[in-house]
């Protein structure tokens, strides 16, 4: 059957229709899904932000924070700077940059996917404030209806003024504000053209151009904003040159910045996991915690120094000096400072760097610990054997036969020295003693009572285990410490202390947990010998330091000193 013209015709005139009408539906049905406008943009907060508090209830961070300043407190610099980087036509289009999406479609047909935006202040405010970022075109077309809207209804000033406190600069910094303070210690209206150039750049990827980690690209970066506020006729080229020239003086409003870092990312994983990744980042909760500010950054300078005389020794170049992927071949190491009266943790430290390597050693990291696991072996030996540090063991050569196994421990220095006292032995970590004295008590008495003082590790029954060849976390074995320097009670590290909502309303609370682990005289007997440990023994530079305070401890050194251990009380 043939249709004729008339009929081909009307088909066409009929699927028109159709066509069109179907269109009217959804763009009907896509106006009405349309967000209200508020009266006031800044009505629209960008998140409800939780606030981290230490022991002493000062406030030590807040995740997803920003402040709210009005336009004409953010320097004129700044609203120059990124009008040029981002829009340079925000004053005379009404929504859409059409030279932006021109280049944008372009691209985008060129690649076959959403590859790149174009889009205008306004539409990227509707975007923050509105919707996901998920680069769709649906999504696309609701931004820039509603970026329409959003013009007919505010001032420019209005728009660019949420912009300016809606943007993310990194480092947890959202809005102008906040990020002034993050970078340089100072209000946005404070901000040199410098410093403003350097700050409308940042949003773009505020990871890759972080001036603590890439000064450098930074530089490069800045010079871009400051050619294309020439090219708009906001600044003379005398003006570019001179704030080029001028260095980038960074300075953190927020001092406990990078030195808490471990710590508050630690936290964040525990309320995580009791709530969600939503109500933790936007709930609106006061999280209180056992953080002391004071010895956390006296641990962050600590780990700090440390390290630098560590790197030192090794011939490696300053780290400060040392590109991202350089620094990730330094040494490393953690810190935790716990209070055994009652399980607070003061201080945490994961690593020398957060910003390079987030890995937290403090509380993820289940190293060998040498040496410094012997305590549990010798307290074992006191508890259930009536071993006492008088008692003598011979340090001669040895090999000993198990489960069709043969080991032979050595000492240090490859050296013995015959009989000798448990407190000698434990004194000067002689190895042979400790191996004889676990092969006579037997390894599974040393796992129970290990896990009975705070080890929460898998640990197997082996000779080698009293040596430390099995892995534990630094928290948890200052949590085991804690034991002996308690008496024998042992109790539950403390990381938080309570959880509030927005309205202050307590939602947990957190006590903490004691019980006796190990007889009391034993743990003393023990701990005396530990004395000796610092006073003469291994663990002397401690006194070498200058540090005279009655101290008990032990220290743990691993093949090849690959990891070294000191945990003492």
């Amino acid at each position: 059957m043939k249709f004729g013209r008339s009929n081909v015709r009307k088909v066409f005139i009929y699927s028109l229709l159709v066509l069109i009408v179907l269109s009217i539906v959804i763009f009907i049905k896509i106006i009405l899904s349309l967000p209200r406008l508020p009266e006031n943009l800044n009505e629209i907060a960008l998140s409800n932000p939780t606030e981290i508090y230490s022991d002493s209830g000062e406030l030590v961070t807040v995740l997803s924070n920003r402040q709210v300043v009005k336009l004409d407190q953010v320097a004129d610099e700044f609203q120059k700077a990124i009008i040029a980087m981002e829009d340079a036509e925000f004053r005379s289009h009404h929504g859409l940059n059409k030279k932006g999406i021109i280049r944008a479609m372009l691209s985008n047909l060129r690649h076959l996917r959403i590859v790149a935006g174009g889009s205008s202040i306004t539409q990227q405010l509707a975007k923050n404030l509105f919707f996901s970022f998920e680069r769709v075109w649906g999504r696309k077309l609701k931004e820039m209806l509603v970026a329409m809207q959003m013009e007919r209804r505010y001032s420019k000033n209005d728009i660019l003024e949420s912009y300016c406190n809606q943007i993310y600069f990194g480092s947890n910094a959202y809005g102008i504000e906040l990020a002034a303070q993050t970078y340089f210690a100072k209000h946005a209206d404070e901000l040199t053209l410098a410093e403003a150039a350097f700050l409308a750049n940042l949003p773009n990827w505020p990871s890759q151009y972080n001036p603590y980690k890439n000064y450098d690209l930074v530089k490069q970066r800045q010079r871009i904003v400051l050619n294309r506020m020439v090219q708009e006729g906001f600044i003379s080229q005398e003006e570019m040159e001179k704030a080029y020239a001028d260095s980038l003086n960074l300075d953190r409003l927020n001092q406990y910045f990078g030195k808490t870092s471990y710590y508050v990312d630690y936290i964040k994983r525990i309320v995580e996991d009791m709530y969600s990744r939503q109500i933790l980042y936007y709930g609106g909760l006061k999280i209180h915690t056992s953080l002391d500010t004071r010895l956390q950054s006296a641990a962050f300078e600590a780990v700090k120094r440390g390290l630098e005389e560590l790197d030192q020794r090794m011939g490696f170049d300053d780290y400060d000096l040392a590109s991202t992927e350089e620094k990730k071949k330094y040494a490393q190491a953690a810190l935790v400072a716990i209070d055994p009266r009652n399980g607070k943790v003061k201080a945490l430290v994961g690593g020398r760097d957060f910003a390079v390597s987030p890995y937290n050693r403090a509380t993820e990291s289940n190293r060998q610990v040498g040496s410094a696991f012997k305590p549990f072996t010798y307290v074992t030996a006191i508890d259930k054997f009536n071993y006492t540090p008088a008692t003598v063991v011979v340090d001669t050569p040895i090999t000993f036969e198990y489960d069709n196994q043969t080991w032979s421990p050595e000492n240090f220095e490859n050296t013995h020295a015959g009989p000798m006292t448990l407190k000698t032995a434990l004194t000067y970590s002689v190895n042979v003693v400790a191996a004889r004295v676990i092969y006579d008590i037997g390894p599974e008495n040393v796992v129970d009572y290990a896990h009975r003082l705070g080890i929460e590790s898998e640990l197997e029954p082996l000779l080698s285990l009293a040596l430390g060849s099995q892995g534990v976390s630094p928290l948890e074995i200052a949590k085991a410490y804690c034991s002996f320097a308690n008496g024998g009670i042992t109790r539950e590290p403390q990381i938080l202390k309570s959880i509030e909502n927005a309205e202050r309303e307590r939602l947990m609370e957190f006590t903490g947990t004691a019980r006796r682990a190990v007889d009391a005289q034993s743990i003393y007997v023990l701990v005396d010998m530990m004395k000796s440990v610092v006073n003469q023994g291994t663990a002397r530079r401690v006194r070498g330091l200058g540090f005279d305070r009655p101290c008990a401890g032990k220290t743990g050194t691993t093949n090849d000193a690959r990891d070294a251990w000191f945990i003492g009380f």
